[in-house]
């Protein structure tokens, strides 16, 4: 068995202004992004593939954690699929991720994303915040074995308790 590493993200907190598919972080989203980079480099939970959504709030979450975190930009990929899916897609596009990665980050948006934990982990998630992750973890040999017989929830970093400030 491998023990597999999930991250499920909610896109940081986007300008309530303007088409859904192009609005962009607020500077407090910005620093919430950031902060969950450097807070995931910190916990050493370093995913070896981001997938998000196609929206400029969710590609923008995505590069700010990437940059935080150092990540090699080969392995940021960008799925419009993920923009309004529903949380089987979600389990599609997880169960799908090649097996040679053992640590994914996916980033996306509500309900879909707090759906998605909740349904994995059976835990009373009712709504991730701009930002927020969750980890879960499973012991599976394929990423296509996930199921919520099998991921257990480790933990939610919260974007709005950690320190959010930008580098100069």
């Amino acid at each position: 068995m491998v023990n597999r590493n999930l991250l499920l993200m909610r896109h940081a907190e986007a300008d309530p202004a303007g088409a859904d598919l192009f609005r962009r972080l607020t500077p407090k989203g910005e620093r919430q992004a950031h902060a969950i980079g450097i807070t995931l480099k910190h916990q050493n939970r370093m995913p070896e593939v981001i997938v998000a959504g196609h929206s400029a709030r969710t590609q923008a979450t995505a590069n700010i954690v990437a940059k935080a975190l150092d990540f090699p930009a080969e392995h940021l990929i960008i799925l419009p699929e993920i923009y309004d899916a529903q949380t089987r897609t979600l389990l599609e596009i997880i169960n799908a991720t090649d097996d040679s990665f053992i640590s994914l980050l996916i980033i996306g948006h509500n309900p879909t994303i707090s759906n998605t934990v909740s349904y994995l982990s059976q835990a009373k998630i009712t709504s991730l915040n701009p930002a927020d992750v969750a980890l879960l973890h499973a012991d599976i040999e394929r990423w296509a074995y996930l199921s919520m017989d099998n991921a257990v929830l480790d933990v939610v970093w919260e974007a709005e308790n950690l320190r959010q400030e930008l580098p100069e």
